[in-house]
């Protein structure tokens, strides 16, 4: 199944105790690999930042997820990350 998740997290790299929410998916692909699809919101109305990435260990890890994040819009000059 497809797990939707919104959230909040805190910090920047400009300023830690910066606010921002995201929303997403969190499923799992072949192998037993764990995706996720993370969009940052800036505001209500603009995305700011997305991210795709692959849960390192299993179910319940704490290892932490490898990936990369650009642009929401994909725009030409967005960073990877």
């Amino acid at each position: 199944p497809v797990i939707h998740v919104v959230g909040e997290f805190r910090g920047s790299d400009v300023n830690e105790s910066v606010a921002r929410r995201a929303r997403g998916t969190v499923r799992m692909i072949g192998d037993r690999a764990i995706r996720w699809n993370l969009v940052e919101v800036s505001t209500p109305e603009r995305d700011e930042w997305v991210m795709e990435g692959v849960q390192v260990g299993d179910i319940g890890s704490a290892m932490g997820i490898v990936g990369m994040w650009t642009g929401a819009n994909h725009e030409r000059g967005d960073p990877i990350g």
